[in-house]
This record gives C-alpha cells, sequence and structure tokens, in this order.
C-alpha cells in the first residue's frame, strides 16, 4: 500500500521528529518551572502547531510523480493526523496540570447546607496555606470543617491549622504533589456556597486555579486542538487536488 511506502521512506524523518520535540518538551517542563501559565501554554500551543504543520506537509506529499492518493491513504493520513491533534489537546491539559493547583468545588444535590472542596495538587511539591470563612454580616456559621487526605495510598501532609472558629479556619498542607488529593468537607447553617476559600501556593509562581477557569482551558485545549486538525486536513485535500490536477 501507497502509506506503507511512506511510512518507510519518512519513517527516520518522523521518530527524530517526535523524539526532538519529546525531548525539548521534557526539559522545559522540568528546567523552567519558575515560567507563567501562560508562557507555557504560549510554547506548548507554538510547538504543537509547528508539529502538525510539518506532519500535515509530510502527509500531503504524493507517492509519486502523477499518482493519485487513495481513499484509504487518505483516511489513514487524516487518522493521523487526528491522533497528533489529540495529542496537543493533552498536552495543553498536562500543561495546566502540571505546575498548578486545581480547586473544585461540590455541593450536595440532596443537603445545600452540606459541600466540599478538593484541592489538586501539582507534578512538583508545593506548600498550600489554605484559608476557609463565611461572610460575617449574612450571619452564616460553620457548624462542621473536615479537612483531610483524600487519597489513603498517598496522603497529604496536614501540618496543622490556626485560628479555627465558628467563622473562619486556616489550614497549612506541606510539600502538596501529585498524586496526592487534599479535601474539606463543610457542613454550614446556611447555604454551602456562602463559604469562601483562598489557597496561598509556596513558591508563589504556583497558580491556584478554580474550577470555572480549568474548564475554560481545557475546552479551548479542545477548540486548539480541533482547529489544527481541520486546518491539517484541509492543507492535505487541497494539495492532493492540486497534484491531481497538476498532472492530468
Amino acid at each position: 500500500m501507497s502509506f506503507w511506502f511512506i511510512g518507510k521512506k519518512y519513517g527516520v524523518l518522523v521518530v527524530a521528529l517526535a523524539g526532538a520535540i519529546s525531548s525539548s518538551t521534557l526539559a522545559f517542563t522540568n528546567s523552567f518551572k519558575e515560567i507563567s501559565l501562560d508562557a507555557r501554554t504560549v510554547w506548548v500551543g507554538a510547538t504543537a502547531f509547528i508539529t502538525v504543520a510539518a506532519f500535515a506537509l509530510l502527509l500531503s506529499r504524493p507517492l509519486k510523480p502523477r499518482m493519485g492518493h487513495t481513499v484509504i491513504d487518505a483516511v489513514l493520513r487524516c487518522l493521523i493526523l487526528a491522533l497528533l491533534s489529540w495529542g496537543v489537546v493533552r498536552s495543553l491539559e498536562l500543561t495546566a496540570a502540571y505546575h498548578n493547583v486545581r480547586v473544585f468545588r461540590k455541593i450536595s444535590s440532596l443537603y445545600p447546607n452540606v459541600g466540599s472542596i478538593e484541592f489538586q495538587p501539582p507534578r512538583f511539591p508545593v506548600d498550600l496555606t489554605i484559608k476557609v470563612w463565611v461572610p460575617q454580616n449574612e450571619h452564616v456559621r460553620i457548624e462542621k470543617l473536615f479537612p483531610s487526605s483524600w487519597n489513603p495510598e498517598d496522603p497529604a501532609d496536614l501540618k496543622g491549622e490556626r485560628n479555627r472558629t465558628g467563622i473562619q479556619d486556616t489550614l497549612f498542607v506541606k510539600a502538596f504533589k501529585s498524586a496526592q488529593v487534599f479535601g474539606i468537607w463543610y457542613e454550614l447553617n446556611g447555604q454551602a456556597n456562602a463559604l469562601d476559600w483562598d489557597a496561598i501556593p509556596e513558591p508563589a509562581n504556583v497558580r491556584v486555579l478554580r474550577e470555572s477557569p480549568v474548564r475554560s482551558y481545557r475546552r479551548w485545549s479542545y477548540v486548539y486542538g480541533g482547529g489544527l486538525w481541520v486546518i491539517g486536513v484541509c492543507f492535505c485535500l487541497w494539495r492532493w487536488f492540486w497534484e491531481h490536477n497538476r498532472s492530468v
């Protein structure tokens, strides 16, 4: 099949390109932890664009002069671009997860005064100071508050707490890292969403992402990866038809 001819002819180039990209990404991830999330996102997005563009250019080439592409070849090449685009989405998602703390709140559907807050760690250890409170002017009080590690196989190190009252508490989590999970289950005498929180990481370059930004980042990751796939497929189709019309 013509597809296997391409694999044999350009296999070394593909492997070398993939290895170079993987090495540079790994070096970037491990050596530049102090770079901001925005800068890392731009780096991963630009690398992904170059990678998909290179593969699209490679896969769109005709096998031989005046030789058209079969339907199977076209489908396989589009699937390769789809696989690359899925890798782009996963890379962007891991970019947010690798160096940042993600926080998710869940409110019970049966008991609106009961909720929980889940803290997911970055890849590297970070000290986390967590402050929770309720507004005093709404006459809401914290009835129950249970902070704990939610992963028994790799427990988070809760060093202690300070200033626990009916309206606030401060918690200290040390060396918080993947795959640890820290959570707070709580019950108020009012609506559970009245509880507010703040997480202060150390080092300060680590960002704390709430649920809404995380979901938005994930959605745009899919949009970007899907856009790259559409552009790559359109380029391949255009080049195939252009080569075909030129050879006729």
